[in-house]
């Protein structure tokens, strides 16, 4: 079974929103940051990576889910995708990783799986631990464990450009919108 409680929304400039569901006793999502603002950025301020790509940086923000009683849940973002392979933002001129990482559940840390919707985890697979969320594969994050009241974890945005994206006199200003759900299952 399957059901999402609710949802919590952020743009890149990240503009935080929720929408309730119909459902027993719900559990609550939020983002402690509302905006991650890159803001108007120009080659010159970008620092170049491997493969042509313009760092624009990193941002962190925490993700907090609350619900009445424990339950087995899961957390999964849903953003704009460009390629299928990373989120995109900006136009889709820029793309953007999201890793999770210091998850902790009722207070104590917990590990995180990470899949696809259509898998619910029984394991712990490490493999898995540190890679970015991706939008077909690993867009879902499952705490591991049993079930829990509250749970909370980093996100860490890395963004970048491809350096063709922008060329030497203008900037762009790098915006997108994504959210992110609690669901339950069993």
């Amino acid at each position: 079974m399957l059901a999402v409680y609710k949802t919590a929304g952020m743009g890149m400039v990240l503009s935080l929103f929720s929408v309730t569901f119909p459902a027993m006793a719900q559990c609550q999502i939020s983002v402690d940051q509302s905006q991650l603002d890159y803001g108007t950025v120009g080659r010159g301020q970008l620092r170049t990576e491997k493969d042509y790509k313009l760092s624009v940086g990193h941002r962190s923000f925490n993700v907090h889910v609350q619900c009445p009683q424990p339950r087995r849940l899961a957390v999964a973002y849903r953003g704009d995708t460009q390629d299928g392979e990373f989120y995109a933002f900006g136009s889709g001129s820029a793309r953007i990783t999201l890793t999770a990482s210091d998850a902790l559940a009722d207070g104590v840390p917990v590990a995180l799986h990470f899949g696809a919707r259509s898998a619910f985890p029984h394991w712990d697979d490490s493999a898995l631990a540190g890679l970015p969320l991706h939008p077909l594969s690993r867009n879902m994050i499952y705490p591991i464990g049993p079930a829990l009241s509250q749970l909370s974890f980093q996100i860490t945005a890395e963004a970048w450009l491809l350096a063709r994206a922008i060329s030497r006199g203008e900037g762009i200003h790098l915006n997108g919108m994504g959210t992110f759900d609690v669901m339950e299952y069993e």
